[in-house]
């Protein structure tokens, strides 16, 4: 029999209809909850019944998907969501408005008889919950991505996804492994040299490369993979049910076939010019507890930050331990120069261990000592 936090199937789908059947049951005062935290933010954007309606359509979502544990980006109300949106609500907003949306649902929800942050099945009521603002996160996701106004999702010049939208696919995908314990993959390429070969060719080159990435990307990879814009010359793929052996091969027949495929010519000297990519493969085989999808971020783009520095069309493969932290993995994390992390260290503000030649920090101080700063004064 599967069991989930703790209960068995039969159990949890039970108290997965309550939750959906109480979130549905308040919608009214959830939706007024939900419109007073929006206001400030939405302000401009949404007010008045307009706001008051999103807010609603927001909350009989969640409860929809808490209760059914999907939600088809085709369904009527997703549709209505995206209708009542104005072009002006960016991704970011709309995410941010699904994220409050749980907030204020789970606040209600932990003044419950049966299912309250007092009874025993809360720690499974509030991971239902979070995952279901995820779930409907994605749904949102895919159904922009369904019309032809995808500038908000897509990237307008890689035709990737756009850095909100993945970040939102990584924090689903990293959950679902967790859950089935399923490996998962991400892996960075950054283009060689674009700054160099916008000066030499003229910026319009450099876009050109970039959109020719893009849709190699597309062709190369599997449709179950999440392809995104990263930063301002590389581009992410998150590789669902991935090992590190068979992403890092990936990454290197990618590597192979850019540079075989994609060649520059200058049309003042008529001369080749080489294009290449650095990457960065880091991977989990199995994640025992539940990891910030930030931190494996962070090991990529600490991992091809190393790759770089060895010089062009180079790779870096990292083994992602759900427990430790490399120091430039930190340092990322926490928005900081590694020496800083080297210091807190030293301070023994931070936990760390020697593993061969490299320090691994404690994933749990990291964590604390990244809440401690967040935390408003």
């Amino acid at each position: 029999m599967v069991m989930l936090n703790g209960l068995d199937g039969e159990r949890a789908a039970g108290i997965r209809a309550q939750v959906g059947e109480s979130i549905a049951s308040r919608r009214d005062l959830l939706a007024g909850d939900l419109a007073g935290a929006l206001r400030g933010p939405l302000a401009g954007v949404l007010e008045g019944d307009a706001l008051n309606a999103y807010a609603s359509l927001i909350i009989d979502l969640l409860a929809d998907t808490a209760n059914d544990g999907r939600l088809d980006p085709r369904a009527g109300k997703v549709v209505d969501l995206q209708l009542l949106c104005p072009e002006p609500l960016s991704v970011r907003s709309l995410f941010e408005s699904i994220h409050r949306a749980s907030q204020v649902a789970l606040d209600e929800l932990a003044l419950h008889e049966h299912l309250g942050a007092t009874s025993e099945p809360w720690g499974f009521v509030s991971e239902l919950v979070r995952l279901a603002a995820l779930d409907l996160q994605v749904a949102v996701t895919e159904r922009l991505m369904l019309t032809p106004a995808q500038s908000v999702v897509r990237d307008s010049l890689t035709t990737l996804v756009a850095r909100p939208a993945f970040d939102v696919a990584m924090a689903k995908e990293v959950d679902r492994a967790q859950r089935r314990g399923h490996p998962i993959a991400l892996i960075l390429f950054d283009v060689d040299r674009l700054s160099s070969i916008n000066r030499e060719l003229g910026y319009g080159a450099g876009d050109r490369l970039l959109e020719r990435l893009g849709i190699l990307a597309r062709r190369f990879f599997r449709n179950d993979d999440w392809l995104g814009r990263h930063g301002e010359d590389s581009i992410a793929a998150l590789l669902p049910e991935t090992s590190l052996d068979d992403a890092s091969a990936l990454a290197h027949r990618f590597r192979r076939t850019v540079q075989q495929r994609m060649v520059l010519v200058d049309h003042r000297t008529d001369a080749r010019v080489a294009v290449t990519v650095s990457a960065a493969v880091v991977a989990s085989e199995k994640l025992l507890t539940h990891i910030d999808p930030n931190i494996f971020m962070a090991e990529a783009e600490a991992a091809l930050l190393r790759a770089k520095m060895n010089g062009p069309n180079q790779m870096e493969q990292v083994t992602v331990q759900p427990a430790s932290l490399s120091i430039l993995g930190a340092a990322n994390l926490l928005d900081c120069p590694p020496i800083e992390i080297r210091r807190l260290v030293r301070a023994g503000v931070l936990a760390a261990a020697k593993r061969g030649r490299h320090y691994h920090l404690d994933r749990g101080s990291v964590e604390r000592y990244r809440a401690q700063r967040t935390q408003p004064l």
